[in-house]
């Protein structure tokens, strides 16, 4: 993902209302940093309830079918929790 295909709080408003999976990032002193990965039935629904509590600065998105985005999600988290031995901070699990 690059990072000028993230996009502001603001264009939560502009998500589809299709399935998907989603990152949400913060920006701390090292730069970018993942802070919870998620998948959705409805992408703009879901985005709105993090926009309520989650602490996030940007976020990004793809569309897929549900069945593919909870495979895709199991996959993402483990890859990232292999690379640096932790998951996102909001996330509590994998799946």
């Amino acid at each position: 993902m690059k990072l000028d295909s993230m996009k502001p709080k603001s264009d939560i408003n502009k998500c589809p209302k299709t399935s998907g999976m989603y990152w949400l990032y913060r920006k701390n002193d090292f730069g970018w940093c993942v802070v919870y990965v998620g998948i959705s039935n409805n992408l703009y629904r879901r985005l709105q309830t993090h926009l309520l509590n989650k602490d996030f600065d940007t976020f990004f998105y793809e569309e897929y079918d549900y069945q593919s985005v909870k495979r895709r999600e199991k996959q993402l988290l483990r890859s990232y929790k292999n690379n640096s031995g932790i998951l996102p901070p909001l996330n509590k699990k994998i799946g």
